[in-house]
């Protein structure tokens, strides 16, 4: 009984294994797993582009430009150009400012003025001794006036008074009619160093001062702010004439001038002055 069995069994073991292996041919056992066919969106998300960088105009708002008033200060003329008389107005306004004896000459400039262009030596004498000024020989160590000189004798005379005369002495340089009076002063004096020099009237230098204070003014210009004032002697049919040419200012700067003095009307009207 038991072999029948087993028979059986052997016999269904068998037709199994058919089975199996038949089943085993049409399909591995283990098999890739399906390819998912790709899905199509309707529409494709496309990347969206990056945005601009944003340009932001920042406008700065300018104040207004202040006010520009017009300046009050007068403008300056290239060339300083005026005409004087010397006389009893231009006289009085100049001893105002220098003082009765010319105690303040000094805090105005010094007027170096040229003969030797239009003048020369000789009618610059005449000249200026006919309006009362003098010519002095200087010991120049002392600071002493030694004698006046006399261009008529060819002397030096003794000197009697300074009255009515410019504390303001001009050096007579480089001139050689001038060396005569120095040697001779030599002689009469002792071994020295001697020079030259003239002293103007009084008013002719506070008239002067007066002049140049006011041309200078009217132009912006303080005369007292000048280091020196630089002029010629000219002479024509109406007589002499001292004409400022440049000046130095306080600044360096240099300025040029045309102020022209007439100095023989002061002696027209009164006549020689010592």
């Amino acid at each position: 009984m038991n072999r029948q069995i087993n028979s059986l069994l052997l016999i269904l073991a068998f037709y199994v294994g058919l089975l199996l292996g038949f089943l085993w041919s049409e399909r591995p056992l283990f098999s890739d797993p399906p390819v998912l066919a790709p899905v199509k969106l309707e529409k494709e998300l496309s990347p969206k582009p990056l945005p601009k960088e944003m340009t932001v105009k920042v406008s700065i708002e300018r104040s207004p430009d202040p006010i520009r008033k017009p300046s009050l200060k007068k403008k300056r003329p290239k060339i300083i150009s005026k005409v004087y008389r010397v006389d009893n107005s231009l006289v009085r306004s100049g001893m105002a400012l220098v003082g009765e004896k010319g105690e303040h000459l000094g805090s105005f400039p010094a007027i170096t003025a040229n003969y030797r262009v239009n003048l020369g030596f000789e009618s610059y004498v005449k000249s200026l001794q006919s309006l009362g000024a003098r010519f002095f020989i200087r010991d120049r160590r002392r600071r002493k006036l030694v004698g006046e000189v006399d261009f008529h004798t060819l002397y030096l005379s003794p000197i009697r008074h300074l009255n009515g005369l410019s504390p303001r002495s001009r050096i007579i340089s480089s001139e050689l009619a001038a060396n005569q009076y120095i040697e001779l002063a030599n002689v009469m004096f002792g071994k020295g160093d001697y020079q030259m020099i003239l002293l103007l009237p009084l008013q002719i230098d506070a008239a002067l001062i007066a002049g140049m204070e006011k041309a200078l003014r009217q132009s912006g210009y303080d005369v007292r702010n000048f280091i020196s004032l630089q002029a010629r002697y000219e002479k024509n049919s109406r007589g002499l004439w001292l004409v400022v040419v440049k000046g130095t200012h306080s600044s360096l700067d240099r300025i040029t001038l045309r102020v022209r003095f007439n100095l023989d009307h002061l002696h027209q009207r009164q006549g020689h002055e010592t």
